[in-house]
């Protein structure tokens, strides 16, 4: 499994920068603001847009769709929000996958239909500006995409 640390750019506070677990910048997501739909382009080190996060503002739930060059369209929806605990719903090309967080401890799992964990994220508590800890099996495109997404919907609450 690989290891990314998410973080907000501090000069924006909107777009992201992505980092392996050496601390090399691989990826960035630059921000664009719209009236019912903003977006942000996910870019690799060369530039080139591998993946685009949309965050759709008019359902009653938080929803999030993920789309990018070989990836199939996902749709990210907040299905269940307690105090200490959130259940979102991912429904993509593999069928409906479920991502489970534990708020007191700011930790989220996503699990495959059928059962196989394939990422986590993990908050880093002790930080300048809101990180998030990354591992994910295989391309990490969609798993950077709903870090991003997370942290929009934390922040959204504040």
């Amino acid at each position: 499994m690989a290891v990314f640390t998410v973080s907000k750019k501090l000069p924006s506070m909107d777009s992201y920068t992505v980092a392996d677990a050496n601390g090399a910048a691989l990826y960035s997501a630059k921000h664009h603001l719209g009236l019912t739909k903003e977006h942000w382009d996910i870019a690799d080190a060369d530039g080139s847009t591998v993946a685009t996060l949309t965050h759709e503002r008019q359902h009653m739930h938080a929803t999030f769709v993920i789309t990018g060059q070989g990836l199939a369209d996902a749709k990210l929806t907040k299905s269940n929000y307690l105090p200490l605990s959130e259940t979102w719903t991912l429904d993509g090309g593999a069928g409906q996958a479920t991502l489970k967080g534990d708020l007191a401890d700011y930790q989220w799992s996503l699990t495959m239909p059928d059962g196989i964990l394939t990422a986590t994220f993990v908050r880093k508590m002790v930080s300048l500006h809101r990180q998030y800890t990354v591992t994910v099996e295989g391309d990490p495109r969609v798993a950077l995409a709903m870090a991003i997404a997370l942290d929009v919907d934390q922040e959204e609450h504040k």
